[in-house]
């Protein structure tokens, strides 16, 4: 922990690159990097969640649709391989048994978490709402120049 306060006061890194943002936010919570005594003084977790924020596009879309896409095609392709398989059970077990499925019981995720466990959901909520914030300012302003065009 003291190394990590040592290596990240806002003196020495006042920003966080939006390419690890997510990432040096876990880290930052695991080890509750929570204050910042440097000049500028900006906790690492404040500034993890500025970037993520305030990169909106970058940071969470692209992670979104990364974990989504490869989650969601390795899901289906599970649940089907499963079906098949609880068919095929079916097809050989007496009418008389009742009828047990794995795949009906519990809905597959298609999606992987997009934060760590560490990460308190009050930062995940407040992260989550500013950047929605952000994103509704941007669609706003683009809205505004698509209508002066």
């Amino acid at each position: 922990r003291e190394l990590l306060a040592l290596l990240t006061p806002a003196s020495r890194m006042p920003e966080v690159y939006p390419s690890v943002a997510l990432q040096m936010l876990t880290v930052a919570c695991e080890h509750q990097l929570e204050t910042d005594d440097s000049e500028g003084g900006v906790p690492l977790i404040d500034r993890c969640v500025n970037a993520c924020v305030s990169n909106w596009e970058s940071v969470l879309l692209t992670n979104t649709h990364q974990n989504t896409g490869k989650s969601q095609a390795a899901s289906v392709s599970d649940t089907q391989r499963l079906k098949s398989m609880t068919d095929e059970i079916d097809k050989e077990r007496s009418p008389k048994r009742p009828r047990l499925s794995a795949v009906d019981s519990k809905s597959q995720p298609w999606f992987e978490p997009l934060f760590s466990e560490v990460v308190p959901h009050s930062i995940q909520v407040r992260l989550l709402s500013n950047a929605l914030v952000a994103a509704s300012q941007d669609l706003a302003a683009q809205r505004t120049l698509l209508h002066e065009s």
